[in-house]
Formats: structure tokens, sequence, C-alpha cells
């Protein structure tokens, strides 16, 4: 569970707050009770607390794992070794930086002008091969496309041709996205931050995960069809779908959406 199952939880939870008025609880555990989430994404959202913070009075709603929490997988019929999904929705969650992240934020937009955010890694967990689209196409993609080009800058290899700016934690990217006029990306947390922060982007979906299961539909999502594989071994399937998705198809999109 990361950043991408995190940001889904919290766009669900702002959902049902604004339709019933109830605080959400998260659940307590390692991942939800961390100073990761909490001191990061949770700390400004009025309307998502700790078990902790509940009053004896007050009617809450309390958010479970398996439940709210990671609602596209079916956990009943995944295995260690594949996991299944099931239809659903994300709703863009609500990402609130500080008043010093926002002045540095203004000062970049200053120094950049309009750019494209892009980001050719994945998270390296266990399906990061069946979710990679290759470092050289994304590469392809930079070639093909005039514009400026902005990638975080962590210690991974940076595209030829990006202004790297360097990010030291997976919010400090999302801010940097927050500005950008367009986003590239695979499928995961970032792809969900995008939509937090209301920028139209082409998701490189492959074939382990459909957008039917995690997508927006703001965004262009490029997903090959039919059943996901879900394999967290890396597969061929995987491989096969990740080939027919096409840099040139993906340039020309990102070259609509920045010129929008």
């Amino acid at each position: 569970m990361g950043w991408g199952d995190i940001l889904m939880a919290m766009g669900d939870a702002k959902a049902v707050h604004e339709s019933t008025g109830k605080r959400i609880v998260m659940p307590e555990n390692r991942v939800f009770s961390g100073n990761t989430y909490w001191g990061a994404a949770y700390e400004s959202l009025e309307y998502i607390i700790r078990p902790d913070e509940v009053a004896a009075d007050e009617d809450v709603y309390p958010f479970r794992n398996g439940i709210e929490i990671t609602p596209y997988i079916d956990w009943s019929k995944s295995t260690k070794n594949k996991m299944h999904f099931v239809p659903y929705k994300p709703k863009p969650a609500e990402l609130r930086f500080s008043l010093q992240m926002n002045q540095q934020l203004t000062n970049l937009k200053r120094k950049l002008g309009e750019f494209i955010f892009i980001e050719p890694h994945v998270k390296g967990s266990f399906s990061a091969k069946n979710k990679d689209w290759g470092f050289e196409n994304f590469q392809k993609v930079v070639d093909e496309v005039e514009a400026t080009f902005v990638q975080p800058s962590y210690g991974a290899a940076l595209l030829r041709g990006v202004t790297p700016i360097k990010t030291s934690s997976f919010l400090d990217g999302a801010a940097v996205l927050s500005i950008a006029k367009t986003a590239v990306m695979s499928e995961g947390g970032l792809m969900h931050a995008a939509a937090a922060v209301n920028v139209p982007s082409a998701i490189i979906f492959g074939g382990f995960v459909s957008p039917e299961n995690t997508g927006y539909e703001m965004h262009t999502n490029f997903f090959i069809g039919g059943e996901p594989c879900g394999s967290l071994e890396p597969c061929k399937h995987c491989q096969s779908a990740m080939k027919k998705i096409n840099p040139r198809k993906v340039a020309k999109k990102l070259k609509q959406l920045f010129k929008a």
C-alpha cells in the first residue's frame, strides 16, 4: 500500500465528508498512523482524523481496510502472485501545500513558464516490471515534443533534455506537478496526485491494471484493452502490452494537452 492507495482513500474521504458532514477516521495501522501520511497529507485536512481524536459524542465515519481502503481490489480472490481487480472510479483527493511551498512554487512557475511534468520511473514494488513502459520510450516522447519538460530529481536516471527539479519526498514531486500544464507518467501514485491537483495528463497503463479499476476520466489513459493482468511477477502479457503503446501517439496527445 503506497501513495496511490492513500490518495484514493483521501478522495473517497472527501466525498463521504461532503455528503454526510461526518469526519472520517482512518484505520489505526502501520500505514495510516505513520508520520509520512499524517504529517504530510492529512494534517491540514480537518475532515480526516485519527481514532484517538474522536470525541465521545461525535458521530464519525470509520474507513476500513479492504472496503474503503483499496476498494478496487477483491482480496478474497487475490493471491500472493496475482491481484484481482474490480470496477472502481477513484475521486480526486485534496492536497494542500504549506505557505512556504506555495511561495516556492510561485517562484518556480515564474522561472520556468509553462512546462510538462514527466516521470519515467515506477516505484520499485512487486508489480514494477509490469508497469514499466521503459526509459527509452519516455525519452522518445521528450525528443518528439517541443516544450519544457520537468523531471523530479531524487537520484534516479534523468532523461536527456529535461529540467531536473530536486525533490526529497513524494509530496515534493506532487507540488511541482501542481504547477505543470500537463504531465506524462505511468499508472501509480503520481497519477492520483495529478488528479488531486487537476492536471490533465497522459497515463501509461499497459496491461497490468485497467482505467476501469484506478483511472480518471480527466486523464488520457493508454491501455491495450481486455482483462487486466494483475500479475505480481514479471509476465509476457504486460511486456507485450507496453510494446503496443506507441511513443508517437503519446507525444501527439501531450502536444494537444500542452497547447490546450
